[in-house]
């Protein structure tokens, strides 16, 4: 199945992703980011990351990997992600990672954002570490092959072509993800 990311490309979508097999208020309300009790469960710092609302939209939750390769389709990549290992059709929250990074790849870098920021939340610790490590690695490898040597952090804005690149660095500075600038 291929993804048609690229074309909207040049669209201000700015989004986050609830990516949960068990989300769902009428079975288990008790599931949120937001949520301090069910963060010390998924042995998560008690504070969430930032993911105000006013700038990143509502969530947009994905109960299996289809769901989220649909919200692919529709919006691009998000800004924010949160990962849970164990999906509602057998697949896992790594294939979804995969995914991103294929996109990304396939995109020479010009869909997952320089500021993309994200958690995961499983229980399943094997799982968390290994999705962890899939997007850190790629993170530390993309970071490491773009030229930003002599830029400051409020360069990127500055010297930034796309519209897309600078509402990124907008969202991403207000809700506190950049530091230094």
């Amino acid at each position: 199945m291929q993804c048609q990311c690229a074309e909207i490309l040049g669209l201000d979508l700015i989004w986050k992703l609830f990516l949960d097999d068990d989300a769902d208020n009428f079975r288990r309300p008790e599931i949120s980011i937001e949520n301090p009790e069910w963060r010390k469960a998924m042995d998560l710092p008690t504070a969430p990351p930032n993911t105000e609302p006013r700038l990143l939209g509502s969530w947009k939750i994905a109960r299996s990997y289809k769901e989220a390769i649909d919200l692919f389709s529709q919006f691009g990549l998000p800004l924010f992600a949160s990962f849970d290992h164990d999906l509602a059709d057998g697949r896992d929250g790594i294939s979804v990672a995969k995914r991103m990074i294929e996109l990304d790849l396939d995109a020479d870098g010009s869909l997952l954002s320089r500021f993309f920021c994200y958690e995961v939340h499983s229980g399943n610790r094997v799982g968390r570490e290994n999705i962890s490590g899939l997007l850190n690695g790629y993170l530390v490898h993309r970071a490491s092959e773009a030229d930003l040597s002599g830029l400051r952090p409020g360069d990127l804005l500055a010297g930034s072509s796309k519209e897309k690149d600078a509402e990124e660095f907008r969202v991403a500075n207000a809700l506190g993800w950049i530091e230094g600038v």
